[in-house]
């Protein structure tokens, strides 16, 4: 109530969570008067309201000092009754206006009296549902926050603060996925802006910086965040959503400012470590992210999110043996950790070594046979990986099978889409679209008329094919198909990236590198960081443009993202290692254009001994051969 007082600049309940986090004090019972001291002294402010409540038969006390916080002095004190628990709210109104007049306050004339329940909820029970959930919030413990807020505003539905974070508790993850369907988000904001008269001057404004979140407008989000980081300079929680919105629309620079604000204020925040050392590594500062997510594994060395960070972090940096180790260490902390053992079969198939992937891989499959279909679906990706293209097929294949025995729909969509890519790659157009025909008809059925962007991607994809056909008409037909499939179900624009991606790749084959540059700009920034397709069209781009060192320089930065294989994150798993067995080969390529003899040999080298047990009539493999040959012939 008092912070909506002008003259009184108020520190914030998650300040002073933050500060009983720094002392070590976060888990005491009672904050006592020694405590309140060196919260309020840490806080640096001048005056601490100390309170205690007490019951006498059927009256509730509640008895108030306002206290200097350097001498310890009794500025003055106040008390308030009342004869139940919901009286409380009346209660707290009359101690504001008692604490305003001790602190020599004036009002302006004809202002009204500060009523609590004017700006939160008029339901007691509502306001401690809410309570829990942002200390959930705080410990990152997300689905109970989201169970918390969900109690809250069925209970009060005017509660514009908790419909404000059970958005954000279920939205945090699904907005840098151009896939998710964020509208139940959308309608709690919109719920939450719409009772935001019921809220404090600081709430409207973090309202709205969510808003413009949840709809990825991350430089509104921006503009937002700073405002409230320039009004609220002590919050940590600011300077976080400050740091995710740079980090987001690629301002890697700021982001990192702006979670190491955060950390200054608390530097015990796991969460903002782990978003940190992204930032680093996306700036291609791969010791400083290192350096960061050993600080992540400090503060939470029991969970296994610390490790999949850790091991994603030495990856993109190219550093296998610490990957490798981290998913040793992890193992040890939890043999149930199987997915660390699928990691280490990724390691050595990177190393060059997929025997041991494989063998990897059917330890994983023993000792968790419910992970089969992920586990054969990685054996169809080696294969493919290597070269050995027939080999690849039949386990693209079984994973439908797999998931068409256990009559998981979704799984079978899933894997038809990748064999429907696999066959596109291989050249057996007919096949691949009768794949993709599949994906969009089952999804029908599975999704009926909610949200389904199955369609979207099966149709991307039948454009690539078109493409590979040469037949250009069609592909573009297609991209008028995905626009109008978005329009017409009043889905997200950022799915229109697939749309610009399919005409930049038609004319990017036409050869009008103009007209795929300019589509190429329409696309996010999050499809362009992220989705490999658009990562190696970027790239290709520049070698038609003519910047040769600047496309290898592309190339060899996509090699270790790791990152692009997060659906999560708009990236794919397929897609990433199809993109990145083709690297070494495009760069040697590069090399020969610029006539550097012995760099190509070394590239051309790298991607002969990658495709060593490669099918031996694939094109790229027999071009890679000759090439080198006659480099070699005429060295």
């Amino acid at each position: 109530n008092l912070s909506r007082c002008k003259q009184i600049d108020v520190v914030s309940n998650q300040r002073l969570f933050d500060i009983l986090k720094k002392i070590g004090k976060e888990d005491v019972e009672v904050v006592d008067r020694s405590v309140a001291t060196e919260v309020a002294t840490d806080a640096g402010v001048q005056t601490m309201l100390l309170g205690s409540i007490y019951r006498i038969g059927r009256t509730l006390n509640v008895n108030a000092q306002l206290c200097d916080v350097r001498t310890g002095n009794v500025v003055g004190a106040a008390q308030t009754r009342g004869s139940k628990v919901e009286d409380i709210y009346q209660m707290v109104n009359r101690l504001t206006e008692d604490v305003i007049r001790l602190m020599g306050v004036s009002r302006p004339k004809n202002s009204q009296p500060l009523k609590i329940n004017d700006v939160t909820t008029r339901s007691f029970e509502a306001y401690k549902h809410y309570q829990k959930g942002m200390e959930n919030i705080r410990r990152f413990n997300w689905q109970d926050a989201r169970k918390e807020f969900q109690q809250a505003v069925r209970i009060d539905r005017t509660f514009a603060m908790a419909y404000c974070y059970l958005a954000v508790s279920s939205g945090v993850f699904k907005v840098r996925n151009p896939l998710s369907d964020l509208s139940k988000e959308r309608e709690s904001i919109y719920l939450a802006k719409k009772h935001s008269p019921r809220t404090t001057e600081r709430e409207m404004e973090v309202i709205n910086m969510y808003d413009a979140f949840l709809d990825r407008d991350f430089n509104l989000t921006i503009a937002r965040a700073k405002e409230l980081a320039k009004n609220y300079p002590g919050e940590k929680d600011i300077y976080n959503q400050l740091g995710q919105a740079n980090w987001f629309a690629g301002n890697y620079n700021q982001a990192v400012q702006a979670f190491s604000r955060a950390l200054e204020i608390d530097p015990k925040v796991a969460n903002v470590y782990l978003q940190l050392s992204y930032a680093y590594s996306n700036m291609n500062e791969h010791e400083k992210a290192i350096s960061t997510v050993k600080k992540y594994i400090a503060l939470q060395p029991d969970v296994s999110n610390t490790y999949d960070a850790a091991f994603e972090i030495y990856l993109m940096g190219g550093r296998y043996e610490e990957a490798f180790q981290v998913c040793e260490a992890a193992l040890k902390i939890n043999p149930e950790w199987v997915q660390f053992i699928e990691y280490e079969s990724y390691i050595y198939l990177f190393r060059g070594q997929a025997d041991k992937a494989r063998e990897k891989n059917r330890t994983a499959l023993e000792l968790h046979p419910s992970m089969k279909l992920n586990l054969v679906d990685d054996l169809g990706c080696f294969n493919m990986y290597e070269g050995r293209y027939r080999e690849a097929a039949p386990e693209f294949q079984k994973v439908i099978d797999l998931a068409h025995e256990k009559k998981s729909a979704k799984w079978e969509i899933a894997a038809r889409l990748v064999l429907g890519k696999f066959y596109s790659v291989q050249g057996k157009f007919s096949k691949a679209m009768k794949e993709f025909t599949e994906v969009k008809e089952l999804s029908r059925k599975v999704y009926g008329q909610s949200y389904n962007t199955w369609p979207v991607r099966a149709d991307y994809y039948s454009g690539v094919t078109a493409i590979r056909r040469g037949n250009y008409d069609e592909a573009m037909s297609i991209a008028e198909r995905i626009k109008n499939y978005i329009v017409s179900n009043h889905y997200d624009d950022i799915l229109m990236d697939y749309s610009y991606l399919l005409l930049a790749e038609i004319y990017m084959k036409k050869v009008q590198p103009t007209k795929a540059a300019n589509m190429i700009n329409k696309i996010s920034g999050i499809t362009r960081g992220n989705f490999p397709c658009c990562r190696r069209l970027m790239a290709d781009l520049l070698v038609l443009q003519g910047g040769f060192e600047k496309a290898i320089h592309a190339y060899q930065e996509f090699y270790d993202d790791w990152e692009d294989t997060g659906s999560y994150i708009g990236g794919d798993f397929f897609d990433y290692l199809l993109e990145r067995s083709q690297v070494h080969y495009r760069i040697a390529q590069l090399y020969e254009k610029i006539e550097d003899r012995q760099q190509a040999m070394f590239y051309y080298q790298k991607a002969l001994d990658q495709w060593k047990n490669a099918d031996e009539d694939l094109p790229a493999f027999v071009d890679m051969k000759a090439r080198y040959a006659k480099l070699i012939g005429d060295h």
